[in-house]
């Protein structure tokens, strides 16, 4: 007995003709010789169908063990994709060029019987003599089944050729039985190419944003993951089958999912874990119903507060203004600090600002973050001088609804959230509780920050900038300062020059500042005569800028007025210059003079009688006529 055999694109041993010719005819069948390149991508493209009905194909022939019959699968336009038959028969077929990549003989009925199905798409039956085999057993059958998807859309036909004689009512019913598993098979894969084409749409779409997408099931079973989403789950997306998203978000049900039905949740705060950035995300869900398929889906959008808090700080004020540029002076000390903070600001170190007051080390700090790598986040401020110790506590790791429960408070993240990514500038460091010393020392070896009220620990990262107006050398001697955490945080130091050290600076420096006051108040700036820039360069500037500041807008409202009415340098600086600091400075004098003028004051005013200004004074009369001697009083 022959054994079967099965033609497929790369079988048959005889090579396809390379010239092309078409025959014209009245049928949907376009009869033509393909070249061998034109017959290899046509059979590539249609794999799929040779793969979804080759197995039903082949257990229909093994089943009927009929060697005279013969199976071809073919596409919409009748181009032979598939040939089951015997190895006896699929000689002769391979001798007269039908194979796979080819197409049937015009003569034949297998012709007809495709030809009708595929014109008026229904089932086709032709019978006769026929040149197929050269065979001379007479009268042959052909049976044609479209293999519809849809009642319009058909993929194929599949061709049922056999000797009238062997017809029978169950042959029949094999065969449609056959033609129904091809078309529920090829349903089964053209909507699951659908679905594949779906995912791809939506993959393309989540990777246009960046932002960690995700698809889960009922079950929690990622079904679909952006590439961001990849990233950080630390999952290929190769292999995300079967991936649970309760491996990192192990409350994900009773968030997105009660009592059987999906919640959608907007802005949710959730923990991220078991990733290398651990921590609060933000996270939206919506749900997608696939009715077809019979099962529901939502997609997860997560935001990592980084990148959230990131945004957020362009609204709060959580920013820097200041570039190096903005700093104006050009006098020697300015310009070598700048040098020296340039420098720092690449190095991404933590840095210790020390000057006093109103100096602008802010201002410096504000440039050195816009200098550095850090410039596309965050620049963050906490004042300790303006808080408690508990308010320095929540302002620098905030805290979630189990901190004080009783005030009934939203979570709120900390400084050091706000800053992931940036730069936290911390004032006066030196006031910093020692408790609260322990806990950013914790920080700066960690990198992780924990919220009052939380056991969850956020992955950071944060350069500290830290200032200071006194000198912490007596605060570490006297253990109020670690000094571990001192010089941690001094890796690199600064020292801002007071205005008393940039002279050179001042009438710069006001001629900014009367432009600045003038267009905030509306009114006209006012031009400084030389002789008063001369004054202000001579001074001291105790309260530095903001000394300065405060006298700008008093020359601005007074209209210059001031310069008009004083007598000489002392008299301008008593009467416009910081008046309360001038009063507590001119009142200060030294111990000895103030002993002077209270004796002579003492022995003049009892008309020079020792005995009782010394008892006024409480002093002995020895004593005050040695110190009236001293002081060149003739007694």
């Amino acid at each position: 007995m022959d054994k079967k055999n099965t033609s497929k694109p790369d079988e048959g041993g005889v090579k396809a003709p390379t010239h092309k010719h078409e025959t014209e005819g009245n049928s949907g069948v376009k009869r033509k010789i393909l070249t061998a390149n034109e017959i290899k991508k046509r059979l590539k493209a249609k794999s799929w169908l040779i793969d979804c009905s080759a197995p039903y194909i082949n257990k229909m022939f093994n089943l009927l063990d009929n060697q005279n019959i013969i199976l071809f699968l073919t596409d919409t336009e009748g181009c032979i994709l598939h040939i089951v038959s015997s190895e006896a028969v699929s000689e002769v077929l391979t001798g007269k060029y039908i194979i796979p990549g080819s197409y049937p003989p015009q003569s034949t009925i297998l012709y007809s019987s495709i030809e009708e199905a595929l014109k008026t798409l229904n089932e086709a039956t032709s019978e006769g003599s026929d040149s197929l085999l050269d065979d001379k057993q007479g009268q042959w059958i052909s049976w044609t089944s479209l293999l519809l998807v849809t009642s319009s859309h058909a993929v194929g036909t599949l061709t049922l050729y056999l000797p009238k004689g062997v017809a029978t009512k169950t042959l029949y019913a094999v065969y449609s039985q056959t033609v129904n598993c091809i078309k529920q098979e090829v349903s089964f894969y053209e909507e699951k190419q659908q679905a594949i084409k779906l995912k791809e749409q939506q993959l393309n779409l989540f990777n246009r944003y960046a932002q960690a997408d995700l698809v889960i099931d009922r079950s929690g079973h990622i079904n679909l993951a952006s590439d961001v989403a990849c990233s950080l789950l630390g999952i290929d997306k190769n292999d995300i089958e079967r991936k649970s998203i309760e491996k990192f978000i192990p409350s994900w049900e009773s968030i997105t999912y009660l009592d059987g039905k999906w919640v959608e949740v907007e802005n949710r705060e959730v923990f991220l874990t078991n990733v290398e950035n651990s921590g609060f995300y933000l996270l939206n869900s919506k749900a997608i119903m696939r009715t077809q398929s019979k099962f529901d889906e939502q997609i997860y959008t997560l935001r990592s507060m980084k990148q959230v808090l990131n945004e957020a700080n362009k609204y709060i004020g959580n920013t820097a203004y200041v570039h190096f540029d903005d700093i104006i002076g050009a006098s020697v000390p300015l310009k070598r600090m700048l040098k020296e903070a340039k420098t720092i600001a690449k190095a991404d170190l933590p840095v210790m600002l020390l000057g006093e007051k109103h100096t602008g080390r802010e201002t410096l700090a504000q440039a050195i973050h816009s200098h550095s790598q850090r410039s596309l986040f965050g620049f963050v401020r906490v004042d300790v001088g303006a808080l408690s110790a508990e308010g320095v506590e929540e302002a620098l790791w905030g805290y979630n609804e189990n901190h004080k429960p009783h005030l009934k408070r939203l979570p709120k993240p900390g400084a050091f959230e706000f800053a992931n990514g940036g730069t936290l500038y911390i004032n006066e460091i030196g006031l910093l509780p020692k408790l609260v010393q322990d806990k950013i020392f914790d920080v700066m070896q960690t990198q992780k920050v924990k919220r009052l009220g939380s056991d969850r620990h956020t992955t950071i990262d944060v350069r500290i900038i830290c200032s200071s107006s006194f000198d912490l050398s007596h605060k570490i001697e006297a253990n109020e300062f670690r000094i571990d955490l001192f010089y941690t945080l001094s890796t690199a130091s600064l020292r801002v020059p007071p205005l008393r050290e940039r002279r050179a600076d001042i009438a710069m420096l006001m001629s900014h500042y009367m432009g600045i006051k003038s267009r905030e108040l509306g009114m006209k700036p006012v031009d400084i005569p030389k002789k008063i820039s001369l004054i202000l360069k001579r001074y001291e500037w105790p309260e530095n800028f903001k000394e300065m500041i405060e006298l700008t807008e008093r020359i601005i409202r007074d209209k210059g007025k001031m310069f008009k009415t004083f007598k000489n340098e002392r008299d301008f600086k008593k009467r416009n210059l910081y008046l309360e600091q001038l009063k507590e400075v001119e009142s200060i004098v030294s111990v000895e003079e103030h002993e002077r003028e209270l004796i002579i004051r003492a022995y003049h005013a009892f008309n020079g009688s020792i005995s009782k200004a010394s008892r006024a004074l409480g002093i002995s009369r020895n004593t005050l006529y040695l110190k009236l001697k001293k002081y060149g009083v003739d007694a």
